[in-house]
């Protein structure tokens, strides 16, 4: 059986083959990433203040919408939009969002239901590597945010993700894989760019290196080993190099030694 491309599973959640794997993939994620540099500075960029209307794109199972809803207070509020109906039911069982300002909604990101100049700001993590067009996407949020207001985003750059490993030819191999198995394997270092096109000002973009030293949680977030594994199948690399490769990994990880991550971007702009 073919391993499940996950990151292109992403784009068609309700049409994956595991989409429970992927809900639980973004809950390692908000656990690993709780706190992190990254996550700090991309809600101060987002300026959020009390009674404000905030729209968080691509909100899957509803990782940031509980900060989201903090920021605004009582008297704002947050919508959560996915089109994915699956990551949608998820994030309407989570408790940590019972009684809070926040509403979800199914809708493309492509053609929000929104007029124009609905939000105060508009967040996104983790969704325009997933896209096919995210300058389209983009536009849309630019579109729904009212004058003066903040659009922010968060992506990973996956060509900067690294592994510590004996075996450098075949961890090269592996990563490359990785990246141009991602939609947008570049969105991180592209952030800046898409944002000044989309017309927006007072733009930044930052670079926040990311450690992961628990192999278990970096395999997870990486997907190191479905990845080695998928290129197997593919005939793109011989099974037991990769095997042992793999093995070297999980015994680092044993041993308290293993020593992987990457570099998130987190860029901002103000809309005129």
């Amino acid at each position: 059986m073919h391993t499940t491309d996950v990151n292109r599973a992403f784009s068609d959640v309700d049409r994956a083959a595991e989409p429970d794997l992927l809900v639980r993939h973004l809950d390692v994620v908000r656990t690993v990433a709780d706190g992190l540099p990254y996550r700090v500075r991309k809600y101060e960029l987002l300026q959020a203040q009390p009674a404000m209307r905030l729209l968080d794109a691509g909100c899957g199972s509803g990782t940031d919408l509980a900060v989201l809803a903090a920021m605004v207070g009582p008297d704002g509020h947050v919508t959560g939009v996915d089109k994915s109906d699956s990551m949608l039911a998820e994030a309407r069982q989570r408790p940590e969002l019972a009684g809070l300002p926040v509403d979800l909604e199914l809708a493309d990101v492509y053609q929000l239901p929104w007029p124009d100049s609905t939000f105060d700001a508009c967040h996104t993590e983790r969704l325009f590597h997933h896209l096919e067009a995210p300058e389209a996407a983009l536009a849309e949020l630019v579109r729904v945010t009212r004058s003066g207001g903040s659009v922010v985003a968060a992506e990973p750059d996956f060509d900067t993700v690294f592994v510590d490993s004996p075996n450098r030819e075949l961890t090269r191999r592996v990563l490359q894989l990785s990246t141009d198995w991602v939609q947008n394997g570049w969105i991180g270092r592209h952030l800046r760019t898409l944002l000044l096109d989309a017309g927006l000002v007072e733009v930044t973009c930052e670079p926040f290196g990311v450690l992961l030293t628990d192999f278990a949680a970096a395999n997870r977030i990486l997907w190191l080993e479905r990845t080695a594994r998928r290129a197997v199948e593919e005939g793109l690399l011989p099974e037991d190099a990769v095997a042992a490769w793999l093995a070297d990994l999980e015994a680092a990880g044993r041993n308290g030694r293993f020593t992987g991550g990457l570099t998130a971007f987190v860029a901002s702009g103000r809309k005129p």
